[in-house]
């Protein structure tokens, strides 16, 4: 039978899945991807730039919202038998983050899982079972403590984000792991003249 093993992508990289074909004889069954998380995006739901994050957190009783939509091509390619196939050609993703300022050192996050839509190639005839063209994504909860602030004398701010990706969302539609992925970073941010800069250190877990 066909077998397919898919190798994930760096941040703004192509997906390539390799697929293996069996002597068409034996090939009855239909193949069907592993599951995963496909989306790379990060957004940040509290302080800072959307997509790169920041250790200053919110002021205690903030609430900030923020939804960001984005789009990509050809991010998902299937390989196989000297053949190149868009798995996934289209793919459009809205992001949803909400951050709440529970107190001056503490900040909790979600971000609710929005509609995916994607389209790809026809795979009927290829014995592969083709993604869903839309699902739900899955939910991530998270907490940011704040270990030093540029407000209060230090030379930088300093946080250490914990997060969850549940594993929850539709699996077919690419959005779905086979259990919770848990994630920290070490966030260190200041200012250099009028520039802002940040520093990320990231650790994350195999699904369990």
């Amino acid at each position: 039978m066909p077998s397919i093993r898919a190798v994930s992508p760096s941040l703004g990289g192509t997906l390539v899945v390799c697929l293996g074909l069996a002597h068409p004889a034996q090939a009855q069954s239909t193949a069907t991807l592993p599951p995963f998380v496909m989306e790379r995006l990060e957004v940040t739901a509290g302080e800072g730039p959307l997509v790169v994050g920041g250790a200053k957190l919110l002021d205690a009783g903030a609430l900030r919202t923020s939804l960001v939509g984005h789009y990509e091509h050809n991010p998902l390619t299937l390989q196989g038998d000297g053949e190149r196939l868009s798995l996934i050609r289209e793919r459009t993703t809205g992001v949803l983050a909400l951050a709440w300022g529970a107190r001056s050192w503490l900040e909790l996050d979600a971000h609710p899982p929005l509609l995916t839509q994607q389209e790809g190639a026809e795979l009927s005839t290829r014995r592969i079972a083709a993604p869903a063209r839309g699902g739900l994504g899955a939910p991530r909860l998270g907490t940011r403590l704040g270990l030093m602030s540029r407000e209060q004398g230090a030379a930088v701010d300093l946080a250490l984000d914990l997060g969850v990706l549940l594993p929850s969302g539709t699996g077919q539609a690419l959005a779905r792991s086979e259990g919770a992925n848990v994630s920290g970073r070490v966030l260190v941010g200041g200012r250099l003249g009028d520039v802002l800069a940040s520093l990320a250190a990231r650790r994350k877990s195999k699904p369990s």
